[in-house]
């Protein structure tokens, strides 16, 4: 049932008695943030949305079966299990709602623009999920376990129909069937330059995944190489010592004994 991962508990059997002087909001809100931003990784909602796209382009099903379907609702399953701490806090509860309502709006916004049926699907999953941790953090917690699980199902049912989707829509075109075009509501009332610059933005996921890579996977990746030369340096430099010290170690021959071998 909800609510057997009470955190108050928890602290009050494992933590020390110091950490319970404080007001129980605080407390709830520090752990829950703590657990969501977790969790959030885990669903690879906004803003840590990059790996699931890439990880579902996979050449099988069964690795987007397993993300896709799987992996993402282990983040809104840990927060059905540590429920009391969402209901302790107000803070936290709006915090899960923000960030579900803007994971949901970017997700949907960036999803249009994929044509990969696998990223597709992807940002897809990230919409639905968007939406359970609006739900959790509303404190509609049956629905967004009944969510979880009709999610889960309908996921995985078209990660494996996906393949088989791909073939009929080459058989269609090699009958000469063609596709329907479809026209949206915003196709019909905004600019066609307009148009443009919003899905070069989509496609371009709004510059966040180069802002990554810009100031934080390059820097990390700078660092991480100069602590490399350095560990290969410091390796070198005690070869070398050891070197020497096995040197001085072993006992040097005269020239008679040398003439004589």
């Amino acid at each position: 049932s909800f609510g057997e991962g009470n955190i108050v508990r928890i602290i009050q059997r494992y933590a020390q008695p110091n950490l319970l002087q404080g007001d129980p909001a605080t407390i709830a809100l520090i752990f829950g943030s703590l657990l969501f931003f977790a969790a959030a990784g885990k669903s690879s909602i906004l803003p840590f949305f990059p790996w699931l796209p890439r990880a579902m382009e996979g050449p099988t099903p069964s690795s987007a079966l397993f993300y896709g379907a799987v992996a993402t609702h282990a983040g809104p399953f840990l927060l059905l299990r540590l429920s009391p701490i969402l209901a302790g806090s107000t803070w936290l509860s709006i915090i899960l709602v923000g960030f579900g309502i803007l994971s949901a709006l970017f997700s949907t916004f960036v999803g249009r623009t994929r044509a990969d049926i696998k990223t597709s699907l992807a940002y897809a999953s990230l919409t639905q999920v968007s939406f359970i941790y609006i739900e959790i953090g509303l404190g509609l917690y049956s629905l967004a376990a009944i969510h979880i699980a009709g999610h889960m199902s309908l996921r995985t049912y078209q990660f494996m129909r996906a393949p088989s989707a791909l073939h009929d829509m080459h058989v269609r075109e090699v009958l000469g069937v063609e596709a329907r075009e479809h026209s949206s509501f915003y196709s019909r009332i905004l600019a066609p330059e307009f148009q443009t610059w919003l899905y070069r933005l989509a496609f371009e996921e709004g510059g966040i995944v180069t802002f990554y890579e810009r100031w934080i996977v390059r820097p990390f990746t700078k660092w991480a190489n100069l602590f490399s030369r350095m560990e290969q340096g410091s390796e070198r430099s005690l070869e070398k010592q050891l070197a020497r010290g096995l040197h001085r170690l072993t006992p040097k021959r005269s020239s008679q004994q040398r003439g004589a071998l």
